[in-house]
C-alpha cells in the first residue's frame, strides 16, 4: 500500500522534488507527452516481483490454519487478555492515532472546503463560503463522478464480496485439487499497485480479441473490473480468518447427516460467516469508493470517479473544490458505515 500510494507523494512530495515509485509511473505514464511504456513495464515488473515474494511469505506464515481455530462443536469459555500497565500506553497510542490520523486532517479538510482562502495568517472564519460546494453541484461532470463512484462501489461490493466468499470456501473448505492455487490467485492482486493494475488492464483491453476490449475501454465496467481486482484481496482477508476459526468438525457433522458440500455451506457455514460477509461488503464498498489509481488509465470523460475528479481539480488549482469533494466522500463513507453498523447491531439483537 505504501509503494502504490499516489495522492500523498504527488501532493506533498512532488512540489519539493521528492519522487517515489508511484509518482515516477504517473509522471512517465499519464503526464508524459511521449510515454516510455518499456520503462513503465520494467519498473512495474520489478515492484511486482518484490511484493509477490512478500505475499508468498504471508501465505506460508498462515499455512497452519488449525492454530487459529476458536469455534468448535463444543462450547469454550472466552477469556479476556489482561494488558496490565500496557493498557494505558495502548489507550494513549490509540488517542494519538485518532487525533493525528483522523481528526486533524478531516478538520483541516472541512475548514478548507468552507473557506475561500485557508491560511495560518488569518482566521478561516473571515472567509467562510459555500462556493466550493456550489461549484461541485453546478457542473454535471463533478456530479457524475459522485454518481459513478456510488454505482461502482455498490455493485462492486456485492460482486467482489460474493467472489471472495466462493474463493475462501474453495481454498479452505473443499477438496479441489488446485485449492491452494485459488488462494494465491485471490491474493495476487495484493502484490499489484493500483497504477500497475490500471496500466496492465489498459493494454489487456487494447489487445483483447473480438472487440471486447474496445467495448469495455473507457466505460464504468472497465473501472469496475480494475477496482474489483484491487479490492478482492481485502475481501478475501476479511472472510478467511473467521472461517479459519471454525473447526472442521462442524462441517463433518453436517456431512455425516447427509448434507453435500453446498448444503453444508448454506445450512452451517453461511450462517456463521454472515457477519464476516457483511464486513466484507462494507470494506469493499469503502475501498472502491475511495479508489482511483486504476481509473487514471481506465476511465474516460464519461467514466470519471471522485478520485480522478479531485486529481483534475488539484491540477487546475481548485483546492477548495478538492476539499469539498473529499469532504462529501468522507460523509458518504461515514453514513454508509453507520447505517451498516446499525443494521448489523439490530440483526444481532434480533
Amino acid at each position: 500500500m505504501s509503494i502504490e500510494t499516489l495522492s500523498v507523494p504527488l501532493l506533498l512530495g512532488q512540489p519539493v522534488g521528492i519522487e517515489v515509485f508511484s509518482t515516477f509511473l504517473y509522471r512517465h505514464g499519464l503526464k508524459s507527452v511521449d510515454p516510455d511504456y518499456g520503462v513503465l513495464g520494467a519498473a512495474s515488473a520489478l515492484v511486482l516481483l518484490v511484493t509477490a515474494l512478500l505475499v508468498i511469505l504471508q501465505a506460508k506464515l498462515l499455512r497452519d490454519a488449525q492454530r487459529f481455530v476458536s469455534v468448535r462443536g463444543k462450547a469454550t469459555r472466552l477469556r479476556r487478555l489482561d494488558l496490565g500497565r500496557l493498557k494505558w500506553v495502548s489507550i494513549a497510542a490509540i488517542i494519538l492515532y485518532v487525533v493525528l490520523g483522523a481528526l486533524v486532517p478531516i478538520g483541516g479538510l472541512m475548514f478548507r472546503s468552507f473557506t475561500l482562502v485557508f491560511t495560518p495568517l488569518q482566521s478561516p472564519l473571515k472567509t467562510l463560503t459555500t462556493a466550493n460546494y456550489e461549484r461541485i453541484f453546478t457542473y454535471e461532470a463533478y456530479v457524475q463522478s459522485i454518481r459513478n463512484s456510488l454505482i461502482i462501489a455498490a455493485l462492486g461490493a456485492v460482486l467482489v464480496a460474493a467472489l471472495a466468499m466462493v474463493a475462501v470456501m474453495v481454498s479452505r473448505r473443499s477438496e479441489f485439487r488446485f485449492a491452494r492455487t485459488v488462494e494465491y490467485l485471490a491474493l495476487a492482486p495484493q502484490a499489484m499497485p493500483g497504477i500497475i493494475v490500471g496500466i496492465g488492464l489498459f493494454w489487456a483491453l487494447a489487445f483483447a480479441p473480438l472487440g471486447i476490449g474496445g467495448a469495455l475501454q473507457g466505460t464504468l465496467w472497465a473501472v469496475l473490473i480494475g477496482f474489483g481486482v484491487r479490492a478482492l484481496p481485502g475481501a478475501f482477508g476479511s472472510i478467511a480468518p473467521p472461517l479459519m476459526q471454525i473447526g472442521r468438525e462442524l462441517d463433518n457433522a453436517a456431512r455425516v447427516s447427509g448434507a453435500d458440500w453446498v448444503r453444508t455451506f448454506v445450512r452451517v457455514l453461511a450462517r456463521l460467516l454472515r457477519p464476516a460477509f457483511a464486513g466484507a461488503l462494507i470494506l469493499v464498498f469503502v475501498t472502491m469508493l475511495k479508489e482511483y489509481t486504476p481509473a487514471v488509465f481506465l476511465g474516460s470523460a464519461d467514466a470519471n470517479v471522485i478520485g480522478t475528479t479531485m486529481l483534475e481539480l488539484w491540477v487546475q488549482g481548485n483546492t477548495g473544490s478538492v476539499a469539498a469533494l473529499a469532504t462529501l466522500q468522507i460523509v458518504i463513507t461515514a453514513a454508509v458505515v453507520a447505517v451498516a453498523g446499525l443494521l448489523m447491531r439490530g440483526h444481532k439483537d434480533a
